[in-house]
């Protein structure tokens, strides 16, 4: 289970703030967040070569991708390309190309699992679902407020019970600071249900949340863009700050 919360035009300053959980098996640990080919920010998993989460374009439209994927109960296509690497390629996609019409583009050509991808860049912000090989792709535009959109491992909207007690944790501040830590806690959460359904930090016997990664993006100056990063469970592990390697 995976837990991607974004905030779209909540805080005038930083109109795109967004943090993911990746929750994976504990012999699939991924990198730290580096800078890679085309000004890509983003960690690796080790397995397959993509990525969860990464952000683009440091400069004055900046790109994030964050990617979930979707159980049905299906059987999962063993050939099929890592989710992970169309992560990537969206974020390679150039400045002006529209989001939808770059991941519609890759999904023409490659065969994919299910999968919820958020993509995000100034007001061009989309949701994509892919169930069956049937890819259905809405624009998050309207979507601004305080209300965080809220992304797990099934297709929107979903009543899962993690995303239900995040509805009721995650909630903007009033200043991008209190945002951050708000967001901090909620990561680090782990239920109040008996069975720990509902928790948003994972701890299972062979697999939980590997990492937490916050980033915010600032309307005007990318000195100030934001990507804080917690390489281990968040209830126990401190965020680091690479900011510095969007800001460059």
């Amino acid at each position: 289970m995976c837990l991607i919360a974004f905030f779209y035009r909540a805080l005038d300053e930083y109109p795109l703030v967004l943090a993911a959980n990746r929750d994976e098996f504990f012999d699939r640990q991924g990198t730290l967040p580096g800078r890679l080919t085309g000004g890509i920010v983003a960690g690796l998993d080790p397995v397959r070569g993509g990525t969860w989460l990464g952000a683009a374009g440091g400069g004055g439209a900046p790109t994030i991708a964050a990617v979930s994927n979707i159980g049905l109960g299906r059987p999962a296509d063993p050939a099929a390309r890592s989710r992970g690497l169309l992560c990537l390629d969206v974020l390679a996609a150039a400045p002006d190309e529209s989001l939808a019409q770059a991941l519609e583009e890759n999904c023409r050509r490659h065969i994919y699992n299910d999968f919820n991808l958020l993509l995000a860049r100034d007001g061009d912000v989309v949701l994509a679902t892919q169930t069956g090989g049937r890819l259905k792709v809405r624009s998050l535009a309207a979507n601004r407020g305080s209300k965080p959109v809220l992304i797990g491992n099934a297709p929107p909207p979903s009543q899962e019970p993690k995303l239900q007690r995040a509805r009721r944790l995650i909630i903007r501040q009033d200043s991008i600071e209190k945002t951050i830590e708000a967001l901090k806690l909620a990561c680090g959460d782990h239920g109040d249900r008996p069975d720990r359904s509902d928790a948003l930090c994972i701890h299972d016997h062979n697999r939980g949340t590997l990492s937490s990664t916050i980033i915010a993006l600032h309307a005007r100056d990318a000195g100030k863009h934001i990507y804080l990063h917690a390489q281990g469970a968040p209830c126990s592990t401190a965020y680091e700050d690479f900011s510095h390697l969007l800001r460059a």
